[in-house]
């Protein structure tokens, strides 16, 4: 028994390389009463197909057919133990000793004489249930695949002597897209018996800029041929293509694939929602707080710089620690729309509220549950978007905080300049706000406060003569992108005493450095003196002046 098992299974496996003109296409395995057990055969080729002393087989039995057997191109035979019963099957009905369908699982051989094997398949009758025939889909697929055998949808649990309810299309070309790191992945595969011919696939974004639509050709493609079970993987960069090109937003990526099956022009557009602002840019990180009192969450808060607005759904906040312990913008029912020209704030524990109970409730507040924390020491924080490229970055360090406040716990960090580069180290400051942070409101430090000039000296008094202390750092912010500017300083009688710097050129953030000497190089007397900051905007003209005491010891 074991014996004949292994063989008929030699012969089942021998069967996967061959190519007959003959295939066991439906069968009938758990009748119900009255009913008769029935194997459909089928010629799927052009030709009539001659068939004489053939055996079929199941997994203990042998069945032999001595007898001459024509089946017409394109047409279906029953082989049955009782032809009486399948009166209205409209086909050709041969009456045999037909092996015993098991209702367990089977395996069916039909050979020739010379042992030569026409198709074999392996079925279970778990794929099915009593009453209904499992139909082979594919012909060309091994015939061992449960993937390749269905319970039959016809109404009357059957196709006996026609189509199967479900065939493997002679043209089928399915496509799968993953959009990753900026790049957007696509594969064709042919799931069809014929070869798909003459493929063009053509790619293009449309974007906005100055409220107005355009569009640009990623890439186009040609493709001669794929054939049947064949697939082709291709990569198209996104943003790639507009490294040159100063748009706001990506709106709309479109897909177009054309094709050729069976002499007939088929055409397929996808689309896909991108509605991203452009990196480092449009939306960008404004303040965070990493240092926070016991039982007060940390926060980064970003600011939507765009006139237009966007959905944060699908995208991710990452630092040091990974992807493993991302703050991801999830979740189907939430909402993470961003108007135009504002602030949203994201934070991952819930004792945020313990620090700012006057938030509590405020729209554009994010409570994402994660395991992410922001170091002490330093670290990266890295804003992706819903492609999963790179939106924004910096990597922080305890040096930038800045100014005459000393003790930075529960302090943020806040952008002087809200549109420059995350990642400019000159252009952030420790919050001077007597709440220690701003989320979700224009920062303590941020030159649109007002048009004056911030000036910081550190340290504000300072001996030339210290071997720690020798000089100050002046430190100024102005209400200008780009100005020429005057730094004096004067006695506490008006009385010029050194010229720093005169109708220099300088951008919004600058430091100068004092010495404690006058303009003939000799060490001033100990007292007070002042920091006279003048500032001439170069586009407008306009000009706002600064002043700041600063003491020298000895």
């Amino acid at each position: 028994m074991r014996l004949q098992v292994s063989l008929l299974f030699s012969l089942f496996l021998l069967s996967y390389c061959l190519n007959s003109q003959i295939v066991i296409n439906e069968i009938y395995p758990a009748p119900l009463t009255n009913e008769v057990e029935w194997v459909e055969i089928y010629n799927p080729t052009d030709s009539d197909y001659e068939l004489t002393n053939f055996f079929i087989q199941n997994r203990t039995n042998t069945s032999f057919f001595p007898y001459f057997l024509n089946i017409p191109s394109k047409s279906f035979a029953i082989l049955t133990s009782d032809t009486s019963k399948l009166i209205n099957s409209p086909c050709l009905k041969i009456q045999l000793k037909l092996p015993t369908l098991h209702n367990d699982w089977g395996i069916l051989v039909l050979r020739k004489s010379d042992s030569t094997v026409i198709d074999s398949i392996y079925y279970n009758f778990s794929w099915g249930k009593k009453g209904y025939s499992l139909e082979r889909i594919d012909w060309d697929a091994p015939a061992v695949d449960k993937s390749n055998w269905i319970a039959s949808s016809d109404t009357s649990g059957n196709t006996i002597c026609k189509e199967n309810s479900k065939v493997a299309p002679q043209t089928l070309l399915s496509s799968s897209f993953n959009i990753d790191n900026g790049q957007l992945k696509v594969v064709l595969k042919n799931n069809g018996k014929r070869p798909i011919e003459k493929i063009e696939l053509t790619a293009k974004i449309s974007y906005y800029y100055k409220n107005a639509l355009f569009f640009k050709n990623i890439e186009s493609k040609y493709i001669n041929t794929i054939f049947s079970k064949d697939s082709i993987t291709l990569s198209y960069g996104i943003l790639d293509n507009f490294k040159e090109i100063d748009f706001e937003i990506l709106d709309t990526l479109f897909f177009s694939i054309s094709y050729e099956a069976e002499l007939i022009r088929k055409n397929e557009l996808h689309t896909f929602h991108l509605n991203i602002p452009h990196p480092f840019k449009g939306l960008l990180i404004n303040e965070f707080l990493y240092d926070s009192h016991t039982g007060c969450g940390e926060f980064i808060e970003f600011v939507n710089l765009t006139n237009y607005s966007f959905d944060l759904k699908e995208w991710r906040i990452e630092n040091n620690t990974g992807k493993q312990r991302a703050v991801r913008f999830n979740g189907e029912t939430k909402n993470y729309l961003i108007p135009p020209k504002s602030y949203f704030v994201v934070f991952w524990d819930s004792t945020f509220y313990n620090c700012f109970e006057n938030l509590r409730g405020r729209d554009l507040f994010f409570f994402i549950p994660s395991s992410i924390s922001l170091r002490n020491s330093g670290d990266v924080i890295k804003l992706f978007n819903k492609i999963g490229s790179l939106q924004d970055s910096l990597t922080y360090s305890p040096q930038w905080h800045r100014g005459r406040i000393k003790n930075t716990k529960q302090r943020s960090l806040e952008k002087a300049i809200e549109n420059k580069e995350s990642y400019i180290e000159e252009n952030w400051f420790t919050c001077v706000a007597d709440s220690g942070a701003t989320p979700g409101s224009i920062n303590s430090v941020s030159i649109e406060q007002s048009e004056r000039i911030y000036i910081q000296a550190e340290p504000t008094t300072f001996s030339p003569r210290s071997n720690f202390k020798s000089s100050s750092k002046i430190q100024y912010r102005l209400p200008f992108r780009q100005a020429n500017i005057t730094v004096k300083i004067y006695d506490i009688n008006g009385t010029l005493i050194r010229d720093l710097v005169n109708n220099g050129i300088s951008a919004s953030v600058g430091e100068i450095e004092w010495n404690g000497k006058d303009n003939s190089g000799v060490e001033v007397q100990a007292g007070g003196y002042i920091i006279l900051i003048e500032a001439v905007d170069l586009i407008t003209g306009n000009t706002v002046v600064g002043k700041q005491i600063i003491g020298v010891g000895w």
